[in-house]
């Protein structure tokens, strides 16, 4: 479309929102989404799109930008050009609308049956816009992207960079290892047999991609293609307010807003969403947990239906993966770390891809690789920071 569109800054999503914004609201907010009662869905576009803006302003002139925040801001790119697309689609079809009288015709039925199939491919697309502003935005919270510390000064600085989000934006073809555990923990959460909730958890130390091994699955077209109803990914770590996660959990599962959402308390938000999950197959994610606590809070949030429905936990620690286990039967699985030649595959693949390594390099990246011992997290980091380098500053 555009060739802007390969620009990477942060000023150019800016101006792009900043345009889109006014002229989402001028083109199609009046007639078209009255017509086509779209208005809600018009409202909640623009509405989400001001909050994007308004995080991209706070991260203007980073100079450090964390991969998520960056990867997230190529998402509000992309999901803005085809918001513009519309646009002029729309704009084209309105000028076309009010050349053949279509305003003051809209009463003939003739005519109106005659642009009926116009009308509902525009409902279409702006119906699926907003379920892809809506992804976008739930990504924010999904990944912690919005978290946002405030420093000494007045400036504004997006949250310290997780080492776990170079491997969630990894392309599947790059990973190494992952076939084998992603394909026993499908094995588990597509048990048609298996009626009860069941959980799969995950544990192990830091460092040996957890939350990639069960973002995989999670993302696998057998979880995403219908066989569960309802799915949500709560990231949970040290620092939570069970309340906010339930919140969460709503946003992620609900189709529509919730009215009144924040002002409810534990109880409301559990007994919401008890009774959503209630008659649904349902797929949750925990990440990171720490605390049987915590878990003690959330699972009461899920209805033991007998529907087939999953719940999955990724933890450090033995005795909180048995407390979940306590209370919802199922599997516990230990990733291992990678064998020299994984790792070394894994490595090349993120420095060298595509190519070999040099053989002058070999050696070097083998000495590399043995300070990572084995963890997919390590390699993936230290392979970031080389293939970003230089092929001069590698050798070095």
């Amino acid at each position: 479309m555009k060739s802007i569109r390969n620009s990477g800054s942060f000023l150019f999503s800016l101006k792009l929102l900043d345009k889109l914004v006014e002229k989402l609201y001028n083109t199609i907010s009046g007639e078209v989404s009255l017509l086509l009662g779209l208005r809600g869905e018009i409202k909640f576009i623009k509405s989400e799109l001001q909050i994007m803006n308004a995080f991209l302003r706070r991260a203007e002139g980073i100079q450090d930008v964390n991969e998520a925040a960056r990867a997230w801001v190529m998402q509000v790119r992309e999901v803005a050009y085809d918001i513009e697309d519309c646009i002029d689609e729309v704009s084209l079809y309105l000028l076309h609308s009010e050349e053949h009288g279509f305003v003051s015709n809209l009463f003939r039925p003739k005519r109106w049956f005659g642009r009926l199939g116009d009308h509902r491919q525009l409902a279409a697309q702006i119906k699926s816009l907003k379920s892809e502003v809506e992804e976008v935005s739930k990504r924010r919270l999904r990944y912690q992207i919005t978290e946002l510390n405030k420093g000494s000064s007045s400036e504004y600085k997006v949250a310290e960079h997780d080492p776990r989000m170079a491997a969630l934006f990894v392309e599947e073809s790059q990973l190494v290892g992952i076939e084998e555990p992603k394909k026993k923990l499908l094995g588990w959460l597509l048990n048609e047999d298996d009626r009860r909730l069941s959980l799969v958890a995950v544990v192990g130390g830091g460092g040996l991609g957890k939350t990639t091994i069960v973002r995989k699955a999670y993302e696998s077209p057998n979880v995403t293609g219908g066989f569960f109803q309802c799915r949500a990914w709560i990231t949970v770590s040290q620092q939570h307010s069970i309340d906010e996660l339930l919140k969460d959990m709503i946003c992620q599962i609900l189709p529509t807003p919730l009215v009144g959402l924040r002002k409810m308390n534990m109880a409301k938000l559990i007994e919401k969403l008890r009774k959503h999950l209630e008659d649904k197959r349902y797929v949750i994610v925990f990440d990171d947990l720490w605390t049987p606590g915590a878990w003690n809070s959330l699972e009461l949030s899920l209805p033991k239906n007998e529907l087939g429905s999953r719940v999955m936990i990724t933890t450090r620690i033995n005795k909180v993966a048995e407390s979940c286990r306590a209370i919802i039967p199922g599997h516990i699985y230990q990733p291992e770390k990678l064998s020299d030649e994984k790792s070394f595959d894994l490595f090349c693949r993120r420095v060298f891809p595509g190519r070999a390594c040099p053989d002058e390099l070999g050696s070097l990246s083998r000495d590399i690789l043995k300070k990572c011992d084995g963890l997919p997290l390590a390699i993936v980091a230290i392979a970031g920071v080389l293939s970003s380098k230089p092929k001069k500053d590698q050798r070095e």
